[in-house]
This record gives structure tokens, sequence and C-alpha cells, in this order.
């Protein structure tokens, strides 16, 4: 079964080389805690004055209970991952220079702020994403910064404030993937982006609802097919539109658009 582990003083190296924990709990340590490859079924408290060192190595958290991440403003900079069949909750500001993936189960942002590398969900397991009242921001420049998508009945979304993009530099290609094409590309599973900087290439891919690119000066295309949007678009006047042969920007739903 799996352990509790409280660590409550120090100021050395923490290195677990265990592979499943309950609550990893680091209340008044002071000391570094080294990125392994560690299973967590219930919460994670990071301390104020510890050190969380970055590496490649995934955190996954896999419990069937409501699971707590307290952070402490520290940058959690490995990749995170949730394969949950509870729920993921976050009891304030989530921040991590590395990737978000939503496998199973709920994930709660709890009305906090999140700015993470890459957002990813794209599992056929059951999962619902609660974005809440906080800002989400996606920090990363190259690839697939969001791939959200869905060929089933899986994916629940509680949309709200828009996700904003915000890589201002001029290097590489942004794509943004919601949905699959197909007809599980509902507005219930859309969301609303907005793209603030950069002179780079965005790509957005099947789905959307409100796009505002609005301080973007790079250019954008949607792929290598047709996207479609139910809300708004706002194209800045420093953004290029390439010109996406054979491909169209299909707007559905009803009002005004």
């Amino acid at each position: 079964s799996t352990l509790n582990v409280n660590i409550t003083a120090g100021t050395d190296i923490v290195n677990l080389s265990t592979s499943s924990i309950k609550t990893l709990n680091f209340t008044g340590f002071a000391g570094s805690w080294s990125n392994t490859a560690i299973n967590i079924t219930a919460d994670l408290i990071v301390a104020t004055g510890m050190t969380v060192t970055a590496g490649s190595t995934a955190v996954t958290f896999n419990g069937s209970i409501t699971q707590n991440i307290t952070s402490n403003t520290k940058n959690l900079n490995f990749p995170i991952v949730s394969n949950s069949t509870g729920t993921v909750r976050i009891l304030d500001n989530l921040l991590s220079s590395n990737s978000l993936t939503i496998n199973s189960g709920t994930f709660n942002a709890n009305s906090f702020n999140v700015s993470v590398l890459i957002l990813a969900s794209s599992s056929a397991s059951v999962r619902t994403l609660t974005f809440g009242a906080g800002t989400w921001t996606i920090t990363g420049n190259s690839g697939n910064i969001i791939n959200i998508t869905t060929t089933d009945d899986n994916l629940t979304i509680n949309r709200g404030n828009p996700i904003i993009c915000n890589y201002s530099g001029s290097v590489g290609t942004r794509t943004l993937i919601m949905g699959s094409g197909g007809a599980t590309d509902t507005e219930a599973r859309s969301l609303d982006i907005s793209v603030t900087a950069g002179t780079d290439v965005v790509s957005t891919r099947s789905l959307v609802r409100h796009l505002d690119l609005t301080g973007f000066a790079g250019t954008w295309n949607y792929g290598t097919g047709n996207i479609s949007s139910y809300g708004n678009l706002t194209i800045s006047t420093g953004t290029t539109v390439a010109s996406n042969a054979g491909n169209f920007f299909v707007v559905v739903g009803s009002g005004t658009r």
C-alpha cells in the first residue's frame, strides 16, 4: 500500500526513489526536491522555502479521490500528468515551465491562475476540464502547445476566461489543436483563445469558439483542414492571414458573429 510522506525539516536534497506516494507534504522543508518519476494518489504540498528542481520526468496524479496541489508560488518545472479517476484540484496558482496533461478524471483549476508550457488532453478516457475564473496562459512557442481532441463523448469542458497564448518571439510554429474535425466538435467542447503577442506562425486546427489575435503580428493559418468557429474572430492589423487554399473557416451556430 502507499504511504504518506511528510518531510518537515532540512536544507538537504530529497530524491524520492519510491514509485507511489499517498500524500507528499514538504511543509517546513527548506532544501531541494529532485525530479524523479513518482505517482501521487492524494495531495502534493510544496513548501514556501524549498527549491523544486526542474526535470523532464513526469509527476503523475493517479488517485481515485479529490487530490489537491498546493505549490506556494514554486515553478513545478516538470511534466504534470493527471491519470486520476477522481479530481485533481489546485489550491493556489499553478506555474510550470513544462506540460500539463489531463488523461482522465477531472482537472479543476478552482478559479486560480494556471501558466504552463503546453496543455494536452487527447485520450479516450472520461475527463473534465474545469477552467474556472482564473487566467490560463500557455507559454510554449513550438509544436502542439494546445492539444485537446476527442472522437467520442468522453470530454467535458467548463470554460472560463479566454486562454492566453503569450509567446512574444519569432521562432517556431504554435499549433492549437481543439477538436477532431468530426461530429464531436460542438460548441460545448470549443475554447476561447487569445493570441496576444509574437511574430511567429500560429496554426489553429478543427475547432474554436472566440479567436482573438489582437497583438499578434505573425502569420495565422488554420492548418490542413476546415475549422469550425462558434464565436467571434478578431484579426490584428499586424497579422498576416495565410491563404489556406482549399480549406474553409466555417462559422457555425446562431446569433451575431
